[in-house]
């Protein structure tokens, strides 16, 4: 998997959990999604009830006044304001680098998992006290797995 693809798969899985969590809320006049566009905020109100899809590397937002356009590489961020609690969404970094999947932003001592898509463990790895993981997918056969870590679940594809 090229970084850049591994790149993509972290900001498409976040902005599927954002979707998701969107899902579950009640839209309430002061609640509103923020993603970090470039450093700067881009608020979408959920009592304007957004839309959110994504294709061609691209996050699509429609809301009831708006549309709004943004590349999903220039994504770094998101997180809910809102009265039910729900709090800023956490993602560690993931970096793919010679047949090895490096993961940081980890909670130190936090596991990182690798299953089959049949649900079998095949390996656990753990975060060092920097929150940093090491997952070799060198050692795996070709195919689709699945890695999971405290904060989140992604697809990895070893070629």
């Amino acid at each position: 998997m090229s970084k850049q693809t591994s790149n993509m798969v972290r900001r498409l899985l976040m902005a599927v959990m954002v979707m998701a969590a969107a899902l579950q809320v009640r839209a309430a006049s002061a609640e509103k999604l923020t993603f970090t566009v470039n450093g700067e905020k881009v608020e979408i109100f959920l009592a304007e009830h957004p839309v959110i899809t994504y294709t061609n590397n691209t996050l699509h937002v429609k809301t009831d006044t708006e549309t709004i356009e943004i590349p999903v590489s220039e994504i770094s961020g998101g997180s809910f304001d809102n009265p039910t609690g729900i709090q800023t969404l956490e993602m560690a970094d993931m970096e793919n680098r010679n047949g090895e999947i490096r993961f940081s932003h980890l909670k130190p001592g936090s596991p990182v998992e690798v299953f089959s898509f049949d649900g079998v463990k095949l390996s656990t790895t753990t975060a060092d006290g920097e929150g940093k993981a090491v997952v070799s997918a060198g050692q795996l056969p070709k195919g689709a797995y699945i890695v999971r870590t405290a904060s989140q679940t992604i697809k990895i594809v070893n070629k």
